[in-house]
């Protein structure tokens, strides 16, 4: 349900969104499955992100930065002796708070002929034994949340292991990522920390290098039966494939309906 107001500010939204997704060949792309990142690498026009999915991503943005001050005024000198979290660009108040903005550092490693590019959220130096960590700030849902306190980060895991492949993270010794997850529907805060994986990182250079070969890799998520009432099951797809600018053109032809406000799309 939505009124003519909110009905303006969604189309301005989708108006200004490229239906052409940049390159998959970047650190962050790593929690992408590789058939995604081989039709965004072969330049293919994808699905626009609808409105509701730009705001939400904002709004993560907006999360890391209270977050990211939080961490700041309560670990360093604890917890950390150093942080950087980049260049600063400036401050906003947010009540009595004074958040500030950074350009995050942009590092490289290479697989093969390609350069992949990342950017990190940030750098801790520990106190504890003098060793530069790597730093991810994620906001989840409540599901989200739950899932990273009982199993880990799952695929994000993939892009801190691509991140600490760059030279400038091995230069620096870095060898271990700490998650600072927050639940944005109640504030919950929680972090845990990973040191690096040979068998994950292995797995980060096959897949960029699939994403890059000539032909498509397989599809990695297949199909799921969603239940829509105590009657109805539908065909859909899982979560990681809701986010996914070519699902059409990756599952094939679908409408979309919504359960509980979110949205559930349906294949025949």
């Amino acid at each position: 349900m939505s009124d003519p107001v909110t009905d303006i500010i969604y189309s301005y939204i989708e108006s200004i969104q490229s239906d052409k997704p940049s390159t998959a060949n970047r650190c962050s792309a790593a929690t992408m499955c590789v058939r995604r990142r081989w039709y965004a690498n072969k330049g293919l026009p994808g699905e626009k992100l609808t409105a509701r999915k730009i705001i939400n991503f904002s709004q993560g943005d907006i999360a890391e930065l209270n977050y990211k001050y939080w961490v700041e005024k309560a670990c360093l000198g604890s917890v950390y002796s150093e942080l950087d979290f980049g260049t600063k660009t400036g401050e906003v108040k947010v009540g009595g708070t004074t958040l500030v903005t950074h350009e995050q550092k942009t590092i490289t490693f290479r697989i093969g002929p390609f350069n992949i590019p990342g950017h990190v959220d940030g750098l801790g130096k520990r106190v504890s034994d003098g060793k530069w960590e790597l730093i991810e700030f994620k906001s989840a849902s409540s599901y989200g949340f739950d899932e990273f306190v009982d199993n880990g980060p799952g695929d994000y895991l993939k892009q801190a292991h691509a991140l600490m492949m760059t030279d400038e993270l091995i230069a620096l010794g870095v060898d271990s990522v700490r998650f600072f997850y927050l639940k944005k529907e109640t504030g919950e805060i929680y972090s845990r920390l990973y040191q690096f994986d040979n068998s994950i990182a292995v797995t980060v250079k096959t897949e960029f290098l699939q994403s890059n070969q000539e032909t498509a890799p397989d599809q990695p998520y297949g199909f799921v039966d969603k239940k829509m009432d105590k009657t109805r099951t539908v065909k859909s797809v899982p979560w990681q494939c809701g986010y996914c600018a070519y699902l059409e053109t990756c599952k094939g032809p679908h409408k979309v309906e919504f359960k509980s406000g979110k949205p559930v799309y349906v294949f025949e």
